[in-house]
């Protein structure tokens, strides 16, 4: 590991692990890939990690949340175009939203856990940036979305 800013990255960000390093700016260099870890909310531990491949292409960026490292976004790069990005929409600390792109940069599926059981719930289908089908996964949300339209509490 090269450290790259103003701290050397010895000490360890509480839950951070052995693999993000306290720094400003840090590089780990191995056979087939470079990680970049970079403090840029100056937090005191990385907010983004960047895996970059043989040639210096990105492969993988991760935005960190700063309380504990964990990923809140999650970019996948091949052949120099975004392929797919996961989030964490709810805070939670566990990514519920996967995308998949074509070529152009167009979703082309998008995978949701909307009860945050870890379990994909819905699947959307999309053309040229258009919905074109969802699929139901877990019965049971359209089950409380209709006692909710009804008046009742959902569960």
């Amino acid at each position: 590991m090269v450290p790259m800013g103003n701290r050397m990255p010895g000490a360890q960000a509480k839950n951070a692990g052995p693999s993000r390093p306290k720094c400003d700016h840090c590089a780990s260099f191995i056979p087939g890939r470079s990680e970049v870890w970079e403090d840029r909310e100056h937090a005191g531990v990385p907010t983004a990690h960047f895996v970059l491949g043989r040639d210096g292409a990105v492969q993988k960026i991760e935005v960190l949340r700063a309380a504990d490292s964990t990923a809140v976004r999650v970019f996948e790069y091949a052949g120099g175009h975004l392929v797919s990005e996961a989030q964490d929409t709810n805070g939670d600390g566990v990514l519920d939203r996967f995308e998949r792109f074509d070529a152009d940069g167009e979703v082309v599926m998008r995978e949701e856990d909307l009860n945050g059981d870890g379990k994909i719930d819905v699947r959307s289908f999309f053309e040229k940036g258009k919905l074109v089908r969802r699929e139901i996964i877990d019965p049971e949300l359209l089950q409380g979305d209709a006692a909710h339209e009804r008046g009742a509490p959902a569960h």
